[in-house]
């Protein structure tokens, strides 16, 4: 290879690399929240009804599959949230033959990714008891959920939900964790000073070399139906974790498997 060829070459490979980088510039940037269902089972193994393990007698999965993703964008030093989840789909399966669930919405919390505790709202209700003026719900009954059934709800912070007028529905209008919150309070000089761990995150998380993290601490009552419980009512906080990914551009990959 002479000169000519050499030089050539290194002129078609930083072609070849500028137009890589322009397509990967063009790319949406994506998360993948994940579900830690090992940490909640160990918790179900230890916590105990009459002796009764809670793994044999409820079950709490959510609505994220592996393949999900959720679109958001980063322009400067802002932030387009996109298409972050704006709330759970929750599924709570009552596995027992004689206990009564009811899952306690006013004593249940989200967090968001500072670790900011949020009352959690039911959605799947119209609320036609309050008027524009006031919170989307004062108080929130309790859902049962009898013995080999399965409910389905859902769930999203306080602080997100509005009412929608035509309709009379609760709506979730933010995402659960707010990406341009977070840049905005970590960056913006007009902000509070923000706590060095946090401003670590945030730079970690759109580096896509750290996770952020958002929890539901699930409160249930349970019942025991058999007369000889005496009707004792038993509650436990159940702590569900979740992982929110910022993936690489190479997920983009038509045969990247997503799992």
């Amino acid at each position: 290879m002479n000169d000519t060829d050499l030089i050539i070459l290194v002129i078609f490979l930083i072609c070849i690399t500028y137009v890589l980088q322009r397509a990967i510039a063009t790319l949406d940037d994506q998360t993948k929240v994940e579900f830690q269902k090992g940490e909640l089972i160990s918790q179900l193994k230890a916590m105990t009804l009459e002796e009764t393990p809670l793994e044999d007698i409820v079950d709490v999965n959510f609505g994220f599959k592996p393949e999900d993703r959720f679109s958001f964008s980063e322009i400067g030093d802002k932030v387009d949230n996109g298409k972050q989840p704006t709330s759970l789909l929750t599924i709570i399966r009552n596995k027992s033959k004689d206990i009564q669930i009811y899952v306690e919405w006013d004593k249940s919390t989200i967090t968001n990714y500072a670790t900011a505790s949020r009352r959690v709202i039911h959605l799947n209700i119209a609320d036609k008891s309050i008027n524009s003026a006031q919170q989307p719900l004062l108080i929130q009954a309790p859902n049962p959920i009898g013995p080999g059934n399965t409910f389905t709800a859902q769930l999203a912070p306080e602080d997100t939900v509005k009412r929608n007028v035509e309709t009379n529905v609760l709506e979730a209008k933010e995402p659960i964790v707010d990406l341009a919150d977070l840049k905005k309070k970590t960056t913006d000089l007009k902000e509070k000073k923000a706590p060095k761990d946090l401003k670590l995150k945030r730079i970690k998380f759109f580096d896509k070399k750290g996770t952020l993290e958002f929890s539901l601490r699930l409160m249930l009552r349970m019942n025991l139906l058999d007369p000889s419980g005496g009707g004792r009512a038993y509650e436990y906080p159940l702590l569900c974790k979740f992982t929110i990914r910022s993936m690489p551009w190479w997920d983009h990959l038509p045969w990247n498997p997503k799992k």
